[in-house]
């Protein structure tokens, strides 16, 4: 299961033909912690958290 999203990480697309990577500029401290979910790519694969 995932945390929630925190300030300073850094995700990626697992895909090599996409290449898209994210940073999170403002964490999520309110959000329920029940069932968080990495993020999603534009392409729809779930993303890898890389820092």
């Amino acid at each position: 299961m995932a945390e929630p999203l925190k300030k300073g990480e850094r995700y990626r697309c697992p895909k090599d033909e996409c290449g898209c990577e994210i940073e999170v500029t403002k964490g999520a401290d309110n959000c329920p912690a029940e069932h968080p979910q990495p993020p999603k790519c534009c392409c729809g694969c779930d993303m890898v958290k890389v820092s």
